[in-house]
């Protein structure tokens, strides 16, 4: 009988546990009415999600190239928001699978998990995802782990590639729509998250990678101001060569494409009614045409748009413009970050390292992007600068493996991240990532088989259960959970402490940095200082300060 009797029990627990991940919740908003579904957490917390909610009109058309434009509300049918969206049209890179959800230009939607249907003004977290500006999407990014705590989520969809980034820098074409996007994405947040038990009052933007360059983008953007009252920079920053494009150039790309696809008009307006008409899959399909070694540089990026462009996101050079949204901020980087690149580099036997090695004098301007700006009677002084610095008389390959992530690490995250923490004028607290997971975003980038230590993504693997399995146990389960604990504390007081004080803000010229790894995480100070020192000097530089400085001053 007592056998029966808990094995009723557990049949009365598993029928709950399988109706209450099926059960469906219903919510009213300005747009209309939603009809949700219930999950948990990793703890087991039960949560509410709302996929697919249109936060701008389909940018198809005649609004293809052109800011986002307020949801149309929908009729008195209640919307399925339990079924993924499409994703925006993109070049399928290496964290897209098969199996994602369908590609379409109808593609800004919004997702919301909350933990809580009521008005419980619980501080509300927006994400932005990365992927280099030309891949990704919001719903690859779950909340399993966030709402363990008493947080609003919200991933989106915006345009991406040469549909977010095309510009010609011109008041036809200005170019930023997929910043534009992120910036409906939050007025929509303002408008509609106390619904979902959001505090509009408490929003953190958040974002890695090209998601973290966005955000830094956002605090010299006055279309954000007041939309967001924290940020975290995750892997990126606004000073990063890769993520903008100058003027003379993004303006070549825009009729470099006309031609490509059969535009052949001369004037911006000619230009943008002709491909407004080409279908979107024709467009992305010229991606690779623009790439001049391997895959570099990214094709269509941010730009300078110019004074006269009605609500333009950005008319400011960064590296001159102080921010203008001053709000607390939280920066961190890994150990490794420039593995992105050097995992592909030493793969198939180190091909493209001897390639660089080889071709260092023509290759490092490319890679690093400096070869865009400077006068070409200047590369090859930075180029030997930076070959002596990071590689001395050792040649580039399979040898030199440690010396290709740093070059990476310091050139496209470290120095940028950390001279952005550095002239930020609020509270900064910035991290130093070097726990080793089991999985490594590493693993997807090639062949090569040796460790290259903490990846670029890897300590995105600590906040989401992102490509690989869900962390439930062993050393990567406690640094999960003290990343979480630290970025629901800063979500929700600004301050990533909550009880003692371990994490303190950067005060002064010593930077000082918390070094999270496996065992414990310490306060430091002086973050890779040697080469942080080597790159200030370099940008002090005559080469730097009289050319490459006053280009970005006066043409960025």
């Amino acid at each position: 009988m007592i056998r029966l009797k808990k094995c009723f029990l557990l049949f009365i627990v598993l029928i709950n546990y399988i109706k209450g991940e099926n059960e469906e919740i219903k919510i009213t908003i300005k747009q209309g009415s939603l009809k949700g579904k219930v999950q948990q957490s990793r703890n087991g917390s039960k949560y509410y999600t709302f996929l697919s909610i249109p936060y701008a009109k389909p940018p198809v058309g005649e609004l293809r190239f052109k800011p986002p434009k307020e949801p149309e509300a929908w009729d008195d049918e209640v919307k399925d928001a339990t079924i993924p969206s499409p994703i925006c049209f993109q070049k399928k890179i290496f964290l897209i699978s098969d199996s994602t959800p369908s590609i379409s230009e109808d593609c800004l939607y919004l997702n919301v998990y909350t933990p809580q249907i009521s008005e419980a003004n619980l501080p509300v977290i927006v994400y932005i995802h990365g992927g280099s500006l030309i891949s990704g999407y919001g719903s690859q990014y779950q909340p399993d782990y966030i709402l363990d705590n008493s947080v609003v989520f919200v991933t989106f969809n915006y345009r991406l590639g040469i549909l977010g980034f095309l510009s010609a820098v011109d008041d036809i074409l200005p170019g930023n729509y997929g910043l534009k996007d992120q910036v409906a994405a939050l007025r929509w947040v303002q408008k509609n998250i106390a619904a979902f038990g959001g505090d509009p009052k408490q929003v953190t933007l958040f974002g890695s990678s090209a998601g973290g360059t966005s955000v830094d983008f956002h605090l010299y953007s006055p279309l954000s101001t007041g939309l967001f009252q924290r940020a975290i920079v995750q892997s990126g920053s606004a000073l990063s060569f890769w993520s903008y494009t100058s003027s003379e150039i993004a303006r070549q790309k825009a009729f470099a494409l006309g031609l490509l696809s059969g535009c052949t008009g001369n004037t911006t307006r000619v230009l943008l009614k002709c491909l407004q008409k080409i279908p979107a899959k024709e467009l992305i399909e010229t991606h690779d045409k623009f790439l001049v070694w391997h895959t570099n540089p990214i094709p269509f990026s941010i730009v300078i748009e110019p004074k006269n462009v009605k609500d333009a996101f950005v008319t400011e050079n960064p590296w001159k413009y102080r921010v203008i949204n001053d709000v607390p901020i939280m920066f961190g980087i890994t150990s490794g970050e420039g593995g992105l690149k050097a995992y592909s580099y030493l793969s198939n036997n180190g091909k493209l390292a001897d390639e660089i090695n080889e071709n260092y004098k023509r290759l490092f301007p490319i890679i690093f992007n400096y070869g865009y700006w400077l006068p070409e009677e200047k590369l090859d002084v930075i180029t030997e600068k930076l070959k002596h610095f990071y590689f001395g008389n050792k040649s580039i390959g399979m040898d030199t493996a440690k010396e290709l992530v740093d070059i990476h690490t310091d050139v496209y995250f470290a120095y940028p991240s950390i001279k952005s923490a550095r002239r930020h004028p609020a509270s900064v607290y910035y991290y130093y990532y070097n726990h080793k997971n089991k999985f490594t975003i590493g693993q997807l980038l090639g062949d090569y088989k040796k460790d290259l230590g903490v990846c670029h993504g890897d300590d995105v693997l600590s906040l989401f259960p992102f490509v690989f399995p869900k962390i439930t146990d062993g050393p990567d389960l406690s640094v999960s959970q003290r990343m979480i604990k630290y970025f629901y504390n800063f979500a929700k007081t600004g301050n990533p402490n909550e009880k003692e004080d371990l994490w303190k803000p950067v005060t002064s010229d010593d930077f000082e940095y918390l070094h999270i790894t496996t065992d414990e995480d310490k306060m430091e100070n002086f973050l890779l200082n040697d080469r942080y020192t080597f790159w200030k000097n370099l940008e002090a530089d005559p080469v730097f300060d009289v050319e490459f400085v006053k280009l970005l001053k006066d043409e960025f």
